[in-house]
């Protein structure tokens, strides 16, 4: 049965601890398939679209666990308009150290790189999606110092 998609979305800024004395923590952030239609190549954060019906937290926890393997507590960290609908903020704090997350993190076919940033790196990466660094502020409630809309 194919499900149709609404026009809303989610993003999942996950973050963990470089090492357990660190007290930096790192973002991860995918990079998009060549073959994708928006923004190949570009550096992201898992996510996608939410499927008609669905509940924006499910679509979160779907898209993490199908996009990275990952599976994790997820906190709803705002919302933002885009051109066609609605981006659904969350954020997936996980307990562990990124050396130990390395053999569970898997990407799908969507995805053929990742790398994990501090979020004053951010700035520097090259060929990212547009609104990186705000998302990522918003999920760590970080003040922009203004509103922004996609």
């Amino acid at each position: 049965m194919e499900t149709k998609d609404s026009p809303d979305s989610v993003v999942i800024v996950v973050i963990a601890k470089e090492e357990i004395t660190d007290k930096d923590e790192k973002i991860l952030l995918i990079q998009r398939s060549k073959t994708d239609d928006w923004m190949p190549l570009h550096w992201s954060f898992p996510g996608g679209h939410i499927e008609i019906g669905e509940p924006p937290y499910k679509a979160a926890k779907r898209e993490l666990k199908e996009e990275t393997n990952l599976d994790g507590k997820i906190t709803y960290a705002g919302v933002r308009k885009t051109k066609t609908g609605k981006m659904y903020i969350y954020l997936c704090e996980l307990d562990d150290q990124i050396k130990n997350i390395k053999d569970k993190l898997k990407l799908n076919y969507e995805h053929c790189g990742k790398q994990w940033v501090k979020y004053n790196d951010i700035d520097d990466l090259e060929d990212k999606t547009p609104y990186v660094k705000q998302i990522i502020a918003t999920a760590l409630e970080i003040p922009m110092g203004y509103e922004w809309m996609l």
